[in-house]
């Protein structure tokens, strides 16, 4: 899975073994220039987010890039708590 924000457009999509979606989300603009953070919720699974520090099994394209290769000025560090292992 595939998780694209277009932050100039305002828009969230999703690609799924390479293969893109249309827009699923548009950002509301009292969002803009907030930051945004990473969530997921599952039961009885595991996952693994690759935020760029890794190759890609399906390179993101449409000119996005990965969250590691983005200017650190346009980051913002969450606090992390730990959780059940």
């Amino acid at each position: 899975m595939g998780c694209f924000i277009d932050l100039t457009e305002k828009t969230i999509s999703y690609s799924k073994n390479g293969r893109y979606f249309d827009v699923a989300f548009d950002i509301p603009g009292k969002f803009s220039g907030e930051a945004f953070y990473v969530a997921c919720t599952l039961k009885n699974s595991s996952l693994t987010f690759n935020f760029g520090e890794t190759p890609f099994k399906h390179a993101p394209g449409f000119g996005y890039q990965p969250i590691s290769k983005a200017d650190s000025s346009l980051l913002v560090a969450g606090a992390v708590k730990e959780g059940k292992k």
